[in-house]
């Protein structure tokens, strides 16, 4: 039988992961619109999305080394400037470099996936993979669609879904290793 304090860890755990996923998903979605829409709040979304690798270093911090999670936190933040460059071509009506830096924001998405599994041996780099992959594939469709005014399709539970799916397989992998 599992104790409550066990329960309540687990249930902690993954509701600190779920914030953070939804959090970082909200703040990269306000970002893009801001953006496109050149939007006076910009700076500060972007002051916010950028804080995001600092909170999950905090909580990963808990389980791991600071070295590691060090190098994943620069990953992160890496990432977010990528998404942000971007943005920035597409603007700026390069799509040369708008394609090159999506290409370094998908070996950026693997580097992360590989730190992970690094860390946790239930994290397999595959599977983190697949999904930080299918989360830039879902970022380039927010943008095309955003571009395109196609608003009904920007409105959608599936980015909602994808945030809680990676929140629940890092809690799991955290869970097991952990034995909480």
């Amino acid at each position: 039988m599992i104790s409550n304090s066990v329960e309540r860890d687990r249930l902690e755990i993954s509701n600190t992961f779920r914030k953070l996923w939804m959090q970082y998903f909200i703040w990269c979605k306000s970002y893009i619109i801001s953006v496109l829409e050149n939007s006076a709040d910009q700076g500060a979304i972007k002051k916010r999305l950028l804080q995001n690798p600092s909170d999950f270093a905090s909580e990963l911090k808990i389980f791991y080394l600071d070295e590691k999670v060090e190098g994943i936190k620069k990953l992160l933040e890496n990432h977010i400037h990528l998404v942000i460059d971007y943005l920035d071509h597409i603007k700026a009506g390069d799509n040369e470099a708008r394609e090159e830096t999506r290409k370094k924001t998908y070996h950026n998405a693997s580097e992360i996936a590989g730190s992970l599994s690094e860390i946790n041996p239930y994290w397999s780099k595959n599977e983190w993979t697949v999904m930080l992959f299918d989360h830039l594939g879902m970022t380039e469709s927010l943008i095309d669609n955003r571009l395109n005014k196609r608003y009904d399709l920007d409105v959608s539970d599936k980015i909602e879904k994808h945030a809680y799916d990676m929140s629940d397989y890092m809690t799991e992998g955290l869970v097991k290793q952990f034995i909480i």
